[in-house]
């Protein structure tokens, strides 16, 4: 799973490398130049992608870890917290599409986009994992 702003980090660094290829035919004088400075360019932007894709490896490897750290931690916080929040998101998405439409003293809470996105990322994240945990489990039962 990696990170979707990479993806546009690795474009934007593309899109800058096409607009300089695009200068080039203005620039250069002959063709060997032009495409002497392309395969420059190009090689610039390998090694870039490639610095983009190794620290988002090293993201996943830190995220990993600190995953490993609280499930191994002695604390009963540390080792729930993530489910404990699922029931707090889990609570505001039936406050606000069960209660407050059917009953009269329920109140609306006023919940920023931010926090519905956050909510959403979060819900999927979390069932995602406990999906690949129980097929993971199948498999090894297999």
């Amino acid at each position: 799973m990696g990170v979707p702003i990479i993806g546009t980090i690795i474009e934007a660094g593309a899109a800058v490398i096409d607009k300089v290829t695009g200068l080039l035919d203005v620039v250069t004088t002959s063709d060997e130049e032009r495409d002497e400075a392309k395969a420059k360019l190009q090689g610039i932007l390998n090694s870039y992608n490639e610095a983009v894709l190794k620290a988002e490896g090293e993201l996943i490897n830190a995220q990993r870890d600190v995953l490993i750290a609280e499930l191994q931690g002695k604390s009963w916080m540390q080792r729930n917290w993530r489910p404990s929040l699922m029931y707090v998101f889990m609570g505001v998405i039936v406050n606000q599409y069960v209660l407050v439409p059917y009953f009269s003293w329920a109140r609306v809470i006023e919940v920023p986009a931010p926090m519905w996105g956050l909510m959403t990322l979060a819900v999927g994240g979390y069932v995602g994992g406990r999906t690949m945990e129980k097929l993971k489990g199948k498999s090894a039962d297999a």
